[in-house]
């Protein structure tokens, strides 16, 4: 039932998207980036830390070796739990 729900809810909003031009939601790393606070910090062993607040991830951790300089990350002020830089999603380490 739930998929049948969720089929025609998307048709409906495909007919509405098409009727009236609405625009889709905006993916969250888009979001970020395009419409976050954004600064520059430098990645050690322990992630990020931006306003004050630590990020990390395994998916920085991987590539930090490789980084020269500082990265720029990008938080969504409406869901600080995450943040991103261009090319690494990083997660709150203490939300």
């Amino acid at each position: 039932r739930r998929s049948q729900l969720s089929a025609l809810a998307g048709s409906a909003r495909a007919a509405i998207n098409e009727d009236y031009g609405i625009v889709n939601e905006v993916p969250a790393h888009d979001r970020r980036i395009h419409l976050g606070w954004s600064k520059s910090a430098t990645v050690t062993d322990e992630g990020v830390k931006v306003f004050g607040l630590p990020f990390n991830s395994a998916e920085l951790q991987s590539v930090k070796d490789s980084l020269t300089g500082k990265v720029k990350v990008f938080i969504d002020p409406d869901d600080i739990k995450h943040a991103r830089s261009k090319s690494t999603r990083l997660n709150s380490s203490h939300l």
